[in-house]
């Protein structure tokens, strides 16, 4: 029982350290593409909200908060990211309280 806790707690972990660090990436390459000769490419944002939906909203959100402010003004990750966050927390807890309740 408590080996699928941790489990389930470290896939949500990866997934959202993971979408953290596409977000900072993006961001660094970004500031980077702005001076002159670099052309680097950039995560696209399908990439970026795939990660979101699986698992990742917190890494978004983390992403578009903080010492980054990356892609704050879409909003994409502004508003639905958030949501889908939110969403994905209360699903997570009522499995959880299921699986209490079961066991």
């Amino acid at each position: 029982m408590k080996e699928i806790l941790l489990v389930i707690g470290a896939v949500i972990l990866f997934a959202n350290l993971r979408t953290y660090i596409m977000m900072v990436r993006d961001k660094k390459i970004a500031v980077e593409r702005g001076k002159e000769g670099v052309r680097k490419m950039r995560i696209p944002e399908k990439k970026l909200i795939a990660a979101g939906i699986f698992l990742g909203g917190l890494g978004i959100f983390l992403g578009t908060r903080g010492p980054f402010y990356h892609k704050r003004n879409k909003p994409v990750f502004s508003i639905w990211i958030p949501i889908l966050f939110i969403v994905e927390s209360l699903v997570l807890i009522s499995l959880f309280l299921w699986w209490f309740s079961i066991v």
